[in-house]
């Protein structure tokens, strides 16, 4: 039966990542039908098999990715699709915490599949994050060019600072490792602040090419007749009277502030409204669990194991 929900949940995660490839979005039919779905088959299970620990695994699971969810939510980091989609993944992915046992419940608790796909996310979050990005310049070449050159002279002072800093103590720490009597604490101290630099010199340059992606391709000004529910306005817009209508921080347009929008489009009041299209990370979802589901493990683990040989 574990099997059989891996299996729904996989081909869920699928057709869900068909749509926000497509559409930009995961409509409530899928979200909200895979949470039921999920609850009806857990609950089923609960009467078959009759295992109160494998339910209290599974709820423990669910409040974790509850919390996890919110956070992402909450933090413009996620969809409401993307966030619904974790819960009804909670279900397919418990927590090993069930029965207590002192001396076995970390190491349970970091092999379990729910931990094991957080873990994972990190991973494979960041490559597919990136990858879209790379994929998204290459498509709008021309105008991600122009404002990546105009980022990169503005920041290629403290860029230049980054690499010389950088080389000058690299130098410093390769005469020092020559010296016979040298301090470990010293030795230490000069290659965590060469590492640090390095670091710096890499994630300087990351962050001007995913600005440049995020300004040219990401956000775009739209008529609100356009807008669908949950798009993100980053920029306030107030009506005649001054009042705001929608706010930057505001968790997605409801239907009820786009019907307003357009009305102030109508009166002449405003003529755009400036969106951000978030990258569709649904897919990303997908992948890992399958990586999950297929290696029973986390990458964490199996790196370590890895590099221990």
């Amino acid at each position: 039966m574990i099997q059989t929900i891996q299996s729904i949940s996989a081909v869920v995660l699928f057709i869900a990542s068909i749509t926000d490839l497509n559409r930009r979005e995961v409509p409530d039919t899928i979200s909200y039908g895979f949470i039921i779905l999920m609850s009806l088959i857990t609950a089923y299970l609960f009467f078959t098999i009759k295992d109160v620990n494998y339910m209290l695994n599974v709820f423990s699971s669910f409040i974790m990715f509850l919390i996890i969810a919110l956070l992402l939510f909450y933090s413009n980091l996620f969809g409401g699709g993307d966030a619904k989609l974790l819960l009804g993944l909670s279900f397919s992915l418990p927590l090993m915490i069930f029965p207590l046992n002192k001396y076995y419940l970390i190491g349970n608790l970091i092999r379990s599949p729910g931990v094991s796909f957080l873990i994972n996310s990190l991973f494979v979050g960041g490559i597919y994050g990136l990858g879209y990005a790379f994929y998204l310049a290459v498509r709008h070449w021309r105008k991600f060019k122009k404002k990546f050159d105009k980022l990169l002279k503005k920041y290629i002072l403290i860029l230049r600072a980054l690499v010389l800093s950088f080389v000058f103590l690299l130098i410093v720490t390769l005469m020092i490792s020559r010296v016979g009597r040298t301090q470990v604490t010293l030795m230490l101290l000069f290659i965590l602040l060469t590492l640090t630099l390095l670091l710096a010199v890499i994630i300087l340059p990351l962050y001007i090419f995913m600005k440049a992606v995020d300004e040219v391709v990401l956000t775009r000004r739209i008529a609100p007749k356009k807008l669908v529910e949950g798009d993100w306005v980053i920029e306030q817009v107030k009506d005649e009277n001054g009042k705001i209508i929608v706010s930057q921080k505001d968790n997605g347009v409801s239907n009820e502030q786009i019907k307003k929008l357009e009305e102030l489009y109508s009166e002449g009041i405003i003529k755009s409204v400036k969106v951000k299209d978030g990258i569709p990370f649904v897919p990303s979802i997908f992948l890992t669990y399958l990586l999950v589901i297929t290696l029973n493990n986390n990458l964490l683990a199996v790196l370590s194991k890895l590099l221990i040989r």
